[in-house]
């Protein structure tokens, strides 16, 4: 399972933009600390969630986890640059249990 607890302790987190944003897409990011920890924190759009289900018969929005092993996972259908910032800081909210995070984009 992924190592959040750098991130809960952490004096300061930010989260830095790795794409260009454009509305109603995903980007890929980093949640660095200020110990050094960095993992990926990437945002999903509803759509880019769907796959073919279980029966075969259809596609369906995937039920994913909040992070995995490897990386954060955050929903959001963009129309702004704010909206990704709000769902980037309400992941670290319920995640991390905090939402003084800056953004680097």
């Amino acid at each position: 399972m992924l190592d959040l607890e750098p991130f809960r302790t952490a004096e300061t987190i930010r989260w830095v933009r790795r794409t260009e944003f454009a509305p109603h897409s995903g980007d890929d990011g980093n949640l660095v600390a200020s110990t050094g920890h960095s993992i990926p924190l990437d945002t999903w759009t509803p759509e880019s969630r769907r796959r073919w289900n279980q029966r075969g018969d259809g596609l369906e929005i995937a039920e994913r986890p909040p992070f995995d092993d490897k990386s954060g996972m955050v929903v959001v259908d963009p129309e702004t640059l704010d909206d990704v910032h709000e769902a980037v800081r309400a992941w670290c909210r319920d995640n991390l249990g905090r939402t003084d995070l800056a953004f680097d984009d």
